[in-house]
């Protein structure tokens, strides 16, 4: 046996300690006695044998257990005799992730690189984060100014996304349900915006609403903003010049992701001059097309139309994204959250892919 082979950790790694048995009274059989790990007096060749055939995390869990595997573990002595790995330092990322479905209310925060507890409306406490949130990534999504900004969805973040993904693996402890996403304002009916439109007052209103849904593994979140315009003629349209169409849709005009508004024809965005076109030449008066952001998941929806019943001019936006699946460094979560404009758009989807995807969505 050489000298490696002898040495134990339940010796001190120098001599070879005997596992600590009993007799029983009773008869001779041989019991172990309790409070007493056995993997202690294996030969140390075999405990780095086994940990070369764990994966990072459980690597990680496993040098956890107690001080003495911890040391040989991370012993550089044996790491270059055995020509062992290190312990991977992306493991940590693993282990924590691995922790975050056992213990409730703490969500794993990216940029931390550790847990962070929440409450059960789905915040997360301001002294876990060190001042450090408003640096994350995050996303705004088209109806972020319209709501209270005390609302779940106002601005999303990578952790309130994440307490979604876990309230639905693993439940009610770990994370919300997505009707926290959802919101909703009814048609406003005091101290509405009043514009000269025309050479005509007319009062304009606003409905939003947004809304979650899970498409396979992937979070996707929708967003509709509806702009109403009480006071005007369905006649006067006939008469409407280029011009004021497109102060009209610079008046009502919106971000809809981070890379594009709904008059950045260059992005995604629509001309309004061929919408007004469009518009001209139908004998109701409306226009409906999908557009789709160049870098990210996002597709959105313009629809310009007299609403008969309302006897009012409607315009409305409804923006489809796609988060991803809300995993760390998530690619789409990625290209959503940056404002700035990737030099390809290879990884993009069809237009009207996410659209699509949303509405075929049970």
């Amino acid at each position: 046996m050489s000298e490696m082979t002898a040495r134990s950790l339940g010796g001190g790694y120098d001599s070879v300690s005997p596992l600590p048995t009993h007799h029983s009274q009773e008869d001779d059989t041989i019991m172990p006695q309790k409070n007493v790990s056995y993997l202690m007096g294996l030969p140390i060749e075999l405990i780095l044998l086994i940990s070369e055939q764990l994966a990072k995390a459980d690597a990680v869990c496993f040098a956890l257990t107690c001080k003495a595997l911890l040391q040989i573990l991370t012993d550089p002595k044996y790491i270059r005799s055995h020509n062992l790995k290190r312990l991977d330092p992306e493991a940590k990322e693993a282990l924590l992730i691995r922790l975050e479905r056992v213990l409730p209310m703490v969500v794993y925060c990216p940029s931390l690189g550790k847990l962070v507890p929440f409450n059960q409306r789905g915040r997360i406490r301001s002294q876990s984060l060190d001042g450090r949130e408003r640096y994350s990534p995050c996303f705004s999504p088209a109806t972020y100014s319209d709501r209270p900004s005390n609302h779940y969805g106002a601005q999303l973040t990578y952790e309130r996304i994440r307490l979604l993904r876990n309230y639905r693996l693993f439940g009610p402890l770990h994370g919300v349900p997505l009707s926290f996403l959802s919101h909703k304002t009814r048609r406003l009916t005091s101290t509405p915006a009043i514009y000269t439109y025309m050479g005509q007052r007319c009062e304009k209103y606003t409905n939003n609403s947004q809304t979650g849904k899970w498409v396979g593994d992937n979070l996707f979140l929708s967003c509709i903003k509806t702009i109403f315009f009480d006071g005007l003629k369905k006649g006067d349209l006939f008469f409407l010049s280029s011009m004021a169409f497109r102060d009209l849709m610079r008046e009502t005009g919106m971000p809809v992701c981070h890379h594009l508004t709904t008059d950045s024809p260059d992005h995604g965005g629509y001309s309004y001059l061929t919408v007004y076109a469009h518009f001209r030449v139908s004998k109701e008066h409306e226009y409906h097309g999908t557009e789709s952001c160049m870098f990210c998941e996002t597709d959105w929806d313009f629809s310009l139309s007299w609403d008969n019943s309302l006897d009012c001019l409607n315009i409305t936006y409804t923006s489809y994204h796609d988060l991803g699946r809300c995993s760390p460094w998530d690619l789409k979560w990625e290209k959503l959250t940056s404002s700035v404009y990737p030099g390809t758009t290879t990884n993009r989807l069809g237009r009207g892919e996410v659209k699509r995807q949303w509405m075929e969505a049970s």
